[in-house]
């Protein structure tokens, strides 16, 4: 528990700098959209609604109880994954240039032969 509250007094210390950084990605991905930030509300409720009514009506899973909210639940947590995954992989290997390589490996190989 304690661990936890730390972690929540560093949000909060850097506080400006995580509200910053937020502010400058947040207009940088959504610079040049028309409809920006409602179109990502619209997007996954449109896919949400066809998904609904394909797998309802069409493929016949209407008998599960609440389908359309596990169907939104999922497509959520896998574009939350997805999305988090393409943009830390894409942060380091846009900072990769920042580390020195030859230093890592040494020490690497210094841990390695002992």
């Amino acid at each position: 528990m304690q661990n936890l509250k730390n972690t929540f007094a560093g949000f909060w210390k850097y506080r400006y700098l995580l509200q910053n950084l937020i502010t400058r990605d947040f207009k940088l991905k959504y610079r040049r959209s028309v409809l920006g930030v409602l179109w990502s509300v619209l997007n996954p409720l449109l896919m949400m609604c066809v998904l609904a009514a394909v797998f309802t009506n069409v493929l016949k899973f209407g008998d599960v109880a609440n389908f359309p909210m596990y169907l939104i639940l999922g497509n959520v947590l896998f574009a939350l994954m997805s999305d988090s995954t393409t943009g830390a992989m894409t942060s380091i290997l846009e900072s990769i240039h920042q580390v020195d390589l030859d230093d890592f490996m040494d020490v690497a190989h210094q841990k390695n032969s002992h």
